[in-house]
């Protein structure tokens, strides 16, 4: 089972795709843990997003497609695989699509989670980060600004801070939004409320996907 997983940022991508990877034992793929692994490896497409990220500038779509392809072709996507954060864009979708024919295969289901923009900017501004062992924290829950689990300092990143939501959420309509209209006419989309707790919405994937 090929799968892509959509939605705005803090919609809870991360948390559902380790439900789904989990429970169909096929490899969760984000993009940054795809560019992570092609520089560790030292491909030379990783060596090339190498240089674009020390520059400070975004990895162009060819980069990225590159990398995509190096990433798929690695045994444990033979049995299926999940994709976080790509396609980011139109041409990355299509792109996908010619990449996965050329091999007989083809994206079987694309989950969106859907969320209020109000929502996003409520979750993430409440979202606190251990410093040292990244756990993930409310704000409104915590009752210090100590790691209850390893006594790090909790801090809030910068991309959780309000005027860097609004830019993100700003680039997500602009350019991943219209992936939602993409999907839904090759009749592949499933729409979930990510409104609701985090259970509701992983049974709600997996009743889905069972089917």
């Amino acid at each position: 089972m090929n799968l892509v997983i959509l939605g705005m940022p803090g919609a809870g991508k991360g948390t559902q795709s380790a439900f789904i990877s989990k429970f169909f034992d096929i490899p969760h793929i984000s993009t940054g843990d795809m560019l992570r692994h092609a520089i560790q490896e030292k491909t030379k497409v990783g060596l090339e997003a190498e240089s674009y990220i020390n520059a400070g500038h975004f990895v162009p779509d060819d980069v990225i497609l590159a990398i995509m392809a190096e990433r798929l072709a690695e045994d444990d996507c033979k049995k299926g695989f999940l994709l976080d954060g790509f396609p980011r864009n139109l041409v990355q979708a299509e792109e996908l699509d010619l990449m996965l024919k050329k091999h007989n295969l083809k994206i079987d289901h694309a989950i969106n989670l859907s969320l209020e923009q109000s929502e996003v900017v409520k979750r993430l501004t409440s979202r606190r980060v251990c410093k040292k062992c990244a756990s993930v924290y409310n704000v409104e829950l915590l009752g210090s600004d100590i790691c209850p689990k390893c006594g790090g300092e909790i801090i809030i990143r910068d991309d959780d801070k309000e005027e860097v939501i609004i830019s993100r959420l700003k680039v997500y309509t602009e350019q991943t939004e219209p992936l939602v209209k993409y999907f839904s006419d090759k009749n592949i989309l499933f729409e979930v409320d990510a409104s609701v707790p985090i259970d509701d919405v992983w049974n709600e994937i997996k009743k889905m996907l069972e089917k």
